[in-house]
């Protein structure tokens, strides 16, 4: 059996440490939703961009979509794949799912990239794929219309993110380690404080185990739950304390009595005995005569 201080620490910790968990969880969740959702708007920006890069190799019927261009120059972002992250992949799509091209954006970086792109893809609902190979990287894929039957299909790659989420899950960690320790400490102080009195009734009960009815717990205060305890302990010592000195008195007046009376029934007893001594040797002294003569 454990102790009460360390099943009310225990019980302390459990529930600190569950708000704590959930807490953490909401936070990585939502961190996890708004980068994921950024990850999404790079992807449908970026199909301009992919559109871009393949035109300059003359593949496609346009180098962006209409909605991408303005005022008739260059795609958004100053040049294609301005503004996507290293290693993002791209490809280019007729409508009956036929693959026109592909591209990698490195600049100049040798990145590669190789997602598992899934042959049917819901326009505009992004997804997220693996690599293939000795990729070990995992891709936002988001397929998007550009118009004439042609579809662009942007992978962005998750490292970021999932470094960034590693990172969070890593430090959430170490903080709800370091909350409990603090929380620990403190809550040991506090359930140690708080249950002093019941140690000091502990004292008290030990002492009157050992026969002493004369000790009492100190410092018991009724406007507390264990203080309404030593109250109520204090007092039945009182009445304990008071019954055994009345025995003790009754006990004590019986033994006077006793006393007195085997004094007082010494004589009696004295001359009984010298009465039936003197009759026993009369009758032995008559009969031992009677039969001498």
């Amino acid at each position: 059996m454990t102790s009460l201080r360390a099943r009310l620490l225990a019980a302390v910790l459990a529930i600190a440490a569950v708000g704590l968990l959930a807490l953490a969880a909401i936070t990585y969740v939502e961190q996890r939703s708004f980068q994921y959702s950024r990850i999404d708007d790079t992807a449908r920006e970026g199909a301009p961009a992919v559109a871009g890069a393949l035109a300059q190799r003359g593949i496609g019927e346009h180098d962006e979509p209409a909605e991408g261009r303005h005022d008739g120059g260059p795609p958004r972002g100053g040049g294609p794949g301005v503004g996507l992250p290293a290693g993002t992949y791209g490809q280019l799509l007729r409508s009956d799912g036929d693959v026109l091209g592909d591209v990698v954006f490195d600049y100049g970086q040798n990145v590669t990239a190789a997602p598992k792109i899934p042959s049917k893809l819901e326009l505009g609902e992004p997804a997220t794929v693996s690599g293939r190979g000795r990729d070990d990287n995992r891709y936002r894929v988001l397929a998007t219309p550009l118009g004439h039957g042609e579809v662009a299909v942007v992978a962005v790659p998750l490292a970021e993110v999932d470094r960034t989420l590693n990172q969070l899950v890593l430090v959430e960690g170490l903080v709800i380690v370091g909350i409990l320790l603090v929380l620990a400490a403190a809550a040991w102080v506090v359930v140690r404080v708080g249950l002093l009195p019941l140690d000091r009734i502990g004292h008290t009960a030990g002492r009157i185990a050992g026969g002493d009815l004369s000790h009492r717990v100190e410092g018991a205060d009724e406007r507390t739950e264990v203080g309404r305890v030593g109250v109520a302990l204090n007092r039945m010592l009182d009445r304990l304390e008071q019954a055994f000195s009345e025995r003790r008195a009754s006990e004590d007046r019986l033994r006077r009595f006793i006393g007195d009376a085997s004094h007082e029934l010494r004589t009696p007893l004295a001359s009984i005995r010298c009465i039936a001594f003197s009759t026993s040797f009369g009758s032995r002294a008559w009969a031992c005569w009677s039969r001498t003569c």
